[in-house]
């Protein structure tokens, strides 16, 4: 009998072939060699290879300009840019200066005779306490605020007459386009800088005033590490005055500075509190040191402590400006500082100063700029600030003096005129 089914029924399908796994080394039957796995050896090697290269020649190149610089009581590496350490005299370029119209020799706002009755109490005097203190000071604390063609900063002063004179210390007060100054009560006076030594930088400003309540200085001779010390300042500007700081005298030492001998105080309050002009206090209420800017004239910008004059250098300061013995201080429109040390040695400059501010409308706006480092004063190197102010102080007013900037890899000349204010 023929089997009539059709083949797509499923009991007449014709199965597949099993076929069986082909053995390793099997070249017969019809089963398939797996593929052999690819190997990345070679580009890997390749790639490292070429980083290597890489790396090799940039330690090459920058071989001469690798330093290690211990800062901080850690080890640093710094990667210098390279410059001369000295201009040459083709490499030297010349830069204009056109004096504007309203940039005209300005005479010393030194006044010649002024008259100040320092308040100074021979007897011991009274021990307060820290209420009795500030209540007693407090009044004749002043804040001052100094403002500049391109920006504004503050300090702490003393009213040490009663017809309105003011002490102070603060870098470039002389260089301020406006100042004011204002009393614990809240009235503000329009205020002039009568007198610099800027040695110290202490100044002297004088009010329209009359019948203020002036300090009192102590005339004490033997002054004590650890001794109480009261500071009363403005550190937080016009909207919180005379913040009241209660401490000790952490240092006392003998220094000079510019060929004098000056005493100098620490405090245990830190400057970044109490700031410039800050009195400090005895137990008595009478004041024994002022807040400098000595200690950057002395040690590095970077690690330079809160210093104050004592009483005694006050009073010898004060003495000299009111009898108008002190010179002017002479003007470029810039002012100067030190290099922190940390920028100095990371970026190599070739000085020890450079430009922090320009005034508007002075003959160098405009040419120089903010962080032109100086290096030179008529071809005289220069280090510090005080051997800056001492070259321009020997040149006479309206005569022009010779910077040597550094800037960018570059060396400038340029010609100034110095002034006096």
């Amino acid at each position: 009998m023929d089997d009539k089914r059709t083949p797509m029924e499923a009991e007449v399908q014709e199965l597949p072939t099993q076929q069986r796994e082909a053995a390793p080394g099997d070249s017969y039957g019809t089963a398939a060699k797996p593929r052999p796995r690819r190997s990345h050896t070679a580009l890997w090697v390749a790639l490292g290879m070429t980083v290597i290269l890489i790396c090799t020649a940039s330690v090459v190149v920058a071989m001469g300009h690798i330093r290690i610089v211990k800062q901080d009581g850690r080890w640093r590496l710094f990667m210098d840019r390279p410059a001369e350490t000295e201009p040459t005299e083709n490499a030297v370029r010349s830069l204009p200066v056109t004096a504007t119209e309203d940039y005209a020799l300005t005479p010393s706002a030194r006044q010649e005779d002024v008259e100040v009755n320092l308040a100074l109490e021979p007897t011991p005097g009274e021990t307060l306490s820290p209420e009795q203190i500030y209540r007693q000071a407090s009044p004749a604390v002043v804040f001052i605020r100094m403002e500049t063609y391109s920006s504004s900063t503050f300090c702490t002063g003393i009213v040490i007459s009663e017809d309105g004179y003011i002490l102070t210390a603060m870098n470039g007060l002389t260089n301020s386009a406006l100042l004011t100054v204002q009393f614990s009560d809240g009235t503000t006076c329009v205020a002039q800088c009568v007198g610099e030594d800027w040695s110290t930088g202490v100044c002297l400003l004088k009010v329209e005033a009359d019948g203020l309540q002036t300090v009192h200085f102590s005339d004490a001779q033997t002054l004590a590490v650890g001794q109480a010390a009261y500071c009363v300042c403005n550190p937080y500007g016009s909207q919180i005055l005379n913040v009241f700081y209660e401490g000790m005298l952490s240092a006392l030492q003998t220094l000079e500075l510019d060929g004098n001998e000056i005493t100098v105080l620490e405090t245990s309050a830190l400057l970044q509190n109490v700031g410039w002009g800050c009195p400090i206090f005895d137990s008595r209420a009478q004041v024994v040191g002022l807040t400098a800017p000595v200690g950057e004239r002395i040690m590095s910008a970077a690690s330079a402590p809160c210093l104050a004059l004592s009483a005694a250098d006050l009073v010898r300061v004060v003495g000299t400006l009111e009898r108008g013995t002190t010179e002017a201080r002479p003007w470029l429109g810039l002012e100067v500082e030190p290099i922190p040390e940390f920028d100095r040695a990371f970026y190599n400059y070739p000085g020890t100063l450079w430009i922090s501010e320009i005034m508007q409308g002075s003959a160098p706006y405009g040419v120089l700029h903010p962080f032109d480092v100086i290096t030179q004063v008529n071809q005289t190197p220069v280090t510090t600030l005080a051997e800056f102010n001492s070259l321009l102080a020997a040149v006479e007013p309206g005569k022009r003096a010779c910077l040597t900037i550094f800037r960018n890899g570059e060396w400038y000349e340029i010609w100034l005129p110095v002034l006096r204010r």
